[in-house]
């Protein structure tokens, strides 16, 4: 009995330090990180500009940005324009907690354009089983999956078709937080962010 005990005490004063280290941990990647969400971006500015670049150019033609705009829990949006500012397309950076002790959190980016329509996929950083990043074949999956889709409603996930191989729950994460696309328009319409300027 006394071991068990000595066991439950440890594991109580452990779980009891969690909150403090985690405080502090996000405290010193704020000071070298960009937040999303609430959460700090695993990647430098310079990395995401590079990834929002690159999912927005996927399409073809020459890509122009308009703004950049928080939605809070919706992640960040950022607005451009193609074809001399005739299209409108949007990058959005998603951020999520993964509510699962052994998993890493979700952070991506993807595009989409006013339709909406799904374009593009890049991973910030999404992880499978031993918290391998995904790979190339991980990555044309849900890009081949998604890519053409509409947007404007629920695309459903079939956990035996679309998950990442090892990553289900981080699947799944990428597909509800690509379905509150219309959601995230619906902010961007009312803060006049859709309209041209």
């Amino acid at each position: 009995m006394k071991h068990k005990s000595a066991a439950v005490w440890i594991i109580v004063a452990v779980v009891s330090l969690l909150p403090f280290q985690l405080e502090a941990k996000e405290e010193q990647a704020t000071e070298n990180g960009d937040k999303v969400s609430g959460m700090v971006l695993p990647v430098s500015p310079e990395e995401l500009m590079d990834k929002v670049t690159a999912v927005l150019s996927a399409g073809g033609g020459e890509v122009t940005l308009v703004k950049t705009v928080s939605l809070g829990d919706l992640g960040r949006v950022y607005v451009a324009t193609i074809d001399n500012g005739k299209k409108r397309i949007f990058a959005r950076v998603v951020a999520r907690r993964v509510p699962c002790m052994d998993c890493h959190d979700v952070f991506f980016v993807y595009s989409f354009d006013e339709k909406p329509t799904f374009l593009n996929f890049s991973p910030l950083h999404v992880t499978k089983r031993y918290n391998k990043p995904w790979d190339t074949d991980d990555i044309a999956k849900i890009q081949t999956r998604l890519a053409g889709e509409s947007l404007s409603e629920s695309i459903p996930f079939n956990p035996m078709v679309d998950a990442v191989t090892s990553a289900t729950i981080s699947s799944k994460l990428v597909f509800h937080s690509i379905n509150q696309t219309h959601r995230v328009l619906k902010q961007l319409g009312e803060s006049g962010s859709c309209k041209g300027e």
